[in-house]
């Protein structure tokens, strides 16, 4: 027996179904989430397995939204790393050729992961695209995600089938077989809102498509402190969760004060869009070594709760989406006058820049990577007039009045293939994006 039993792999799978992933035509790291469950999508399934049990040393692929290239795909994304095998070991990537007639598949072929080997059968985890769950023995057309279970004298090359042993670089948690995700940060419990006003008053509906950074604001404040006077004033002001050192344990902590999915956080707009709201309280600091642990906690947090929602970690990319400062989003005109939590970061030594920078240093960023003005094109561009929907990226939102004809700086540029565009451009002034804009509706560079 290697790798993971049938029972193992059923426990695996229930975390999977557990997972909060977007439905079609929403994405998660590069590839779409599934139709009509969230979780019904092949390439989906294998995304999710790949990102969350193989180590830092391996890169995510940006998949091509076909199972039978997802192998290939990953490959190429860790030249010299990995390579191709006829044959299935436990814990290794699948992929099944287009309208294979032994498996039924269609012109996108299947995709999944070789979760065990017992003797000569092989254990899988697997989800299907356009078919619901039901339970995780189900037979086509209801087998959305399950654990299959196939002959080792079938289920290779000779069908049909090409494989990626990912035993090097699997997680260990995978390998001692607890089944449990990469090492998290400790949440812990101090909810003390009750329910969710923001979507219990009608305000904040799925889907949430941010995380929001705070600080406190107040220099003597503890962590207790914030819960306590929380508890009394969640009506007028409220987030989700506290980071800070908590002096009676010792330690930097993480804790959840509220339930995810909305808060009276920003002051504006944005305060429905965001699935969490991290305050950072300042009064807990009072050495540095107490920020720098509590600042790792803050980093952690902020990216395991923006992996719930699926994205990179690329802090005011313009998005409106992902990783947000309360800086940046009231000066996007989404929320108040506040410029936390700049100020205070600022004064434990972390400029902004670093914050970005931070935020993405261990990030598996499986969105199509900026990358720096290629040459040939100039510093600047002017908006065209016939500029009216920005960029998906940026939600393909209104592009208001006062942008058209103005020359803004680009910022970053990418490919992308919408429309008329081969190409998005991040423009805005100085280094504070305003959103991204497609090809098409550039008048000229500059």
């Amino acid at each position: 027996m290697s790798g993971l039993t049938i029972n193992e792999a059923k426990e695996l799978m229930k975390k999977y179904l557990s997972a909060k992933l977007p439905t079609y035509p929403g994405t998660y790291y590069g590839t779409y989430g599934g139709f009509p469950n969230a979780h019904s999508n092949c390439t989906l399934f294998s995304q999710w397995f790949l990102k969350n049990y193989t180590n830092d040393d391996i890169n995510l692929s940006q998949p091509s939204g076909n199972g039978c290239e997802m192998v290939q795909y990953f490959i190429n994304a860790n030249k010299g790393k990995l390579s191709a095998s006829n044959t299935p070991t436990a814990f290794s990537l699948f992929s099944i050729t287009a309208n294979n007639g032994y498996y039924y598949t269609g012109e996108a072929g299947h995709t999944g992961i070789v979760l065990g080997i017992q003797g000569n059968t092989v254990i899988t985890g697997e989800a299907n695209y356009g078919v619901p769950f039901t339970n995780l023995d189900a037979n086509y057309p209801y087998n959305g995600i399950v654990v299959r279970t196939y002959s080792t004298n079938v289920f290779n090359s000779t069908t049909g089938i090409t494989f990626v042993d990912l035993n090097k670089y699997i997680a260990d948690v995978l390998k001692n077989k607890k089944g449990d995700s990469k090492q998290m940060v400790n949440v812990i419990n101090h909810i003390v809102v009750p329910g969710n006003p923001a979507q219990d008053n009608g305000y904040s509906v799925a889907p949430w498509t941010g995380v929001h950074l705070h600080s406190t604001g107040n220099p003597n404040s503890t962590m207790q402190n914030e819960r306590d006077f929380l508890s009394r004033n969640y009506m007028n002001a409220n987030y989700t969760h506290l980071v800070g050192f908590n002096h009676e344990t010792g330690q930097a902590e993480a804790w959840q004060v509220m339930a995810k999915g909305g808060a009276y956080d920003v002051g504006g707009s944005a305060n429905w869009d965001g699935w969490a709201s991290i305050e950072f309280v300042e009064g807990s600091i009072k050495t540095q070594a107490q920020f720098d642990a509590a600042y790792r906690v803050y980093l952690e947090l902020s990216r395991q709760l923006l992996d719930e929602l699926g994205g990179d970690y690329n802090v005011d990319d313009g998005s409106y989406t992902g990783i947000e400062t309360h800086d940046y989003i009231s000066k996007t005109g989404r929320g108040s006058d506040h410029t936390d939590p700049l100020g205070f970061l600022s004064k434990w030594g972390i400029s902004y820049a670093q914050l970005k920078k931070d935020m993405v240093s261990k990030s598996w960023n499986a969105s199509q990577p900026s990358k720096p003005v290629q040459q040939g094109y100039k510093n600047k561009l002017v908006v065209g007039k016939q500029a009216c929907k920005w960029s998906p990226s940026s939600k393909a939102k209104s592009i208001p009045k006062f942008v058209i004809g103005q020359t803004y700086d680009i910022l970053k540029e990418r490919p992308i293939n919408y429309s008329r565009s081969k190409k998005e451009f991040l423009i805005g002034k100085g280094n504070t994006p305003t959103g991204w804009l497609l090809e098409q509706d550039v008048e000229r560079f500059v």
